[in-house]
């Protein structure tokens, strides 16, 4: 017996692969929070905070949504070659990917380090001229975080094609936890470069551990590959994810573009709202919907259409379920809860008053973020890249126009709230075309969930609003009493929704 003979991935199910995803993102997040307070102590909202978030929104911009367009096109493409054509083929369109991303990013990147400046006074013209100086030497070196970026996220789809979740999701604890070392070990030397250099070290470790791996596993036919048949297929269904990703860059970029025009410190603020508010859908949403795209994806090549339907139900119900206790208590709390993670060091009290503002939006709208992940996951399972891409397009000009009447009103809680409605407007265009392909889907049984959830988290927010919040440990059991009351609650009041979800966690943690 060859001793050295490579071994084939292990495979999860949608279930254990959304639970471990959001187990592991759980440490990795506890993680991001700590370099996030990190950042605060040492930075507060300041302009090289400002400087900082505009560089790396600008490669991100022009080259950062190639990974996450090939890496999400690659699974239903991956999976029905697989089935069609064999593991070879398969394996040779995921070395196309990698090739594609490489190349391309390699390409994109030079054009940002060498006129960096084109590009900072086209999107955010009303930066003083300190912060554009600053932003301009930053946005050289987070141009090679961003080349990292794609291949973590193409390599990343290759081992969810074949149902494998744990390997990038342990090497993603291992970015986080290199950006904190480098920031902790050469802040006094580096100062805010201590920041960029651990991005950057971080995600080429990931990238590193992921590519690794693979090479250790029977992957026949995986390699650098520039095969011209691959790399046309990839792109034809990769264009219209490339250019929903950009139109998500494009929200980023008019949200500080308005910032920009207001007090010092506003982009940092408004950042750091948003970073905690995505933090948290990243932890749980993002994840469930990575675990179950290849799911519904083979379920939708197999026409297994209530199937489909049923799943695309059960996860939505459960997320509305969670989250909205959730959106209820970071939007009673808000304040308080930025106060004890953020206020030391150069976050002073002007800085929680500018990210309390902003936040208070991002936390309202909660639910609609969490969900839309699954939905455009659906829509891309269902080989359809065109709704989420229209969705976005279309919500475009109501968000500029929206954030340009009310930013002037509102300050930094009229960008979040714009932000909030262009993710409604896009969220309902998916459900009007996911209700034609499912069959009489979903809007009305996911509103009773939604609005039952919310009457319950009112009520448990009662008791709890009499309890004191001034200190991190008050906030804990604040927020342990709230969804104790409100669990009890929907116990008997919607047990149709939580008592399945019970059972599903007692049966995958008791096989952990």
């Amino acid at each position: 017996m060859d001793s050295k003979k490579k071994q084939p991935l292990s495979a999860q199910s949608w279930t254990s692969a959304s639970l471990l995803l959001v187990l592991v993102a759980l440490v990795s997040k506890g993680i991001g929070f700590f370099r996030d307070i990190l950042v605060a102590k040492y930075f507060g909202a300041s302009l090289q905070v400002d400087a900082f978030m505009v560089a790396l929104s600008l490669p991100m911009l022009v080259l950062g949504g190639l990974g996450f367009a090939l890496s999400t096109a690659l699974v239903p493409i991956y999976r029905k070659a697989t089935v069609s054509s064999g593991a070879t083929q398969a394996n040779k369109l995921a070395g196309s990917a990698v090739g594609v991303v490489v190349v391309v990013s390699i390409s994109l990147a030079l054009i940002v380090t060498i006129i960096p400046h084109y590009f900072i006074d086209l999107i955010v013209p009303l930066l003083s001229e300190s912060t554009r100086t600053l932003t301009i030497k930053f946005t050289r070196w987070l141009g090679l975080y961003v080349i990292g970026l794609n291949l973590v996220y193409t390599l990343t789809a290759i081992y969810h094609s074949c149902h494998h979740f744990k390997i990038p999701a342990f090497s993603d604890l291992l970015f986080s936890a290199s950006i904190i070392l480098v920031m902790i070990g050469f802040y006094l030397p580096l100062g805010i470069y201590s920041l960029i250099y651990g991005h950057i070290l971080g995600i080429f470790l990931c990238a590193g551990i992921q590519l690794y791996f693979l090479s250790k596993k029977d992957l026949p036919g995986f390699g650098f590959n520039l095969e011209i048949s691959n790399v046309k297929s990839l792109l034809l269904c990769a264009t219209p994810i490339l250019l929903f990703d950009f139109s998500l860059q494009v929200g980023t970029i008019i949200e500080n573009y308005f910032a920009s025009g207001l007090a010092e410190g506003s982009i940092a603020a408004l950042n750091y709202a948003k970073r905690l508010s995505i933090a948290i859908i990243a932890l749980v949403a993002v994840n469930i919907s990575k675990g179950v795209f290849p799911t519904l994806s083979e379920l939708y090549l197999e026409q297994k259409r209530d199937e489909t339907r049923d799943l695309f139900l059960k996860v939505n119900k459960q997320l509305i379920f969670a989250f909205t206790p959730l959106s209820v208590f970071l939007f009673a709390f808000r304040s308080e809860i930025i106060k004890v993670l953020f206020m030391r060091g150069a976050f002073d009290h002007e800085a929680l008053e500018l990210t309390s503002t902003a936040f208070l939006f991002y936390a309202a709208g909660l639910v609609i973020v969490a969900i839309e992940p699954v939905f455009i996951r659906a829509c891309y399972a269902f080989s359809d890249s065109r709704t989420p891409l229209f969705s976005s397009f279309l919500s475009i000009p109501f968000v500029i126009l929206l954030t340009y009447i009310l930013t002037p009103i509102m300050g930094l809680s009229g960008i979040a709230l714009s932000t909030n409605i262009g993710f409604l407007i896009r969220l309902l265009i998916q459900v009007f075309y996911l209700q034609k392909k499912l069959g009489g889907l979903v809007f009305g049984e996911l509103l009773k969930v939604g609005i039952a959830s919310f009457i319950l988290a009112l009520v448990s927010l009662v008791p709890i609003s009499m309890l004191s919040t001034d200190s991190f440990l008050s906030i804990v059991i604040s927020a342990i009493s709230f969804f104790i009351i409100y669990l009890v609650l929907a116990w008997y009041l919607i047990n149709s929704e939580v008592r399945p979800l019970w059972q599903l966690l007692r049966q995958k943690i008791s096989h952990v």
